[in-house]
């Protein structure tokens, strides 16, 4: 969950830049040619899926295929062809990463729901993680960290 709300956030950040300056597009495309060469032909499906929101349509599309709430948009975050390390400064991947992190702080301090005290472990329901997601997408996609 962690991982995949990182994920998102640097996703939210990258597309955040890319609204702002379209010509680092170029990079999110050579890193798709570059995975392209290699041929696994378990990401095929989702080679073809960024393929056709880089080249075929519009910008504010390809924002919303790269922030996309949905476990799928998870998953294809795992895989594709932006490189958080060419968009993204080291200062602004450590900032993603703290406040990722003080947001799951305060996910997991929020009072438990009655019906979760038998669990002695803690138990997130998936509307409290859509609203982390939420506010990830509002925070990141809003205003590029520093």
């Amino acid at each position: 969950m962690l991982i995949d709300a990182e994920n998102l956030a640097m996703e939210c950040a990258m597309a955040r830049k890319l609204q702002e300056d379209s010509s680092l597009l170029e990079r999110a495309k050579e890193g798709l040619r570059r995975w392209e060469a290699n041929k696994n032909p378990h990401s095929r499906r989702y080679r073809e899926g960024w393929r056709h929101f880089l080249y075929e349509r519009p910008l504010p599309d390809l924002i919303e295929y790269m922030t996309d709430l949905s476990d799928h948009g998870d998953a294809r975050r795992q895989a594709d062809p932006f490189s958080p390390s060419a968009f993204l400064s080291k200062s602004e991947l450590d900032h993603i990463t703290e406040r990722v992190k003080e947001l799951f702080a305060e996910l997991l301090a929020t009072p438990q729901p009655e019906e979760c005290r038998e669990f002695s472990s803690r138990y997130i329901y998936k509307d409290q993680l859509d609203a982390v997601r939420q506010r990830i997408k509002e925070e990141f996609l809003e205003t590029v960290p520093v």
